[in-house]
């Protein structure tokens, strides 16, 4: 009887990928075809956040939900990063002089107006005008 190296298997249809958020790590065994949103839930749901509160990046680009791990190009053991959402709350005015100042003189603190076009600028479809806070 001659024995035959025996072959590794490589399971063509599933990828091993790892999410992380800087502060925990979890792996997951998910079909190539199956869209992010599942993995994206999942991580959500385990680490008790939602959604809207985290976006997924893979090498600095965006994972969006609908994409899968064949359409993004995704080897076994690829790492996709978990970054909190930001959000700003400012006019809409001033947001360029206060993310590029570290002074507290340049954070906007514009009260929130009701006429927004008799002061030089249109309303933002759905940011809202309220007041901005410095950093602490």
């Amino acid at each position: 009887m001659s024995e035959q190296p025996k072959e590794e298997k490589t399971d063509s249809t599933h990828i091993n990928l790892k999410v992380s958020d800087g502060t925990a790590e979890i792996f997951f065994k998910i079909k190539k075809t199956t869209p992010m949103k599942r993995l994206m839930e999942a991580f959500c749901k385990r680490q008790g956040k939602s959604m809207e509160s985290l976006r997924f990046l893979i090498d600095g680009t965006r994972v969006s939900p609908d994409n899968t791990p064949e359409d993004l190009d995704l080897e076994d053991g690829d790492v996709i990063e978990a970054h909190r959402e930001q959000s700003w709350t400012g006019c809409g005015s001033h947001v360029s002089n206060v993310m590029d100042s570290s002074s507290r003189e340049d954070w906007c603190t514009c009260e929130p107006i009701d006429d927004a076009q008799e002061h030089g600028y249109p309303p933002r479809a759905g940011t809202g005008f309220a007041k901005a806070s410095p950093p602490k």
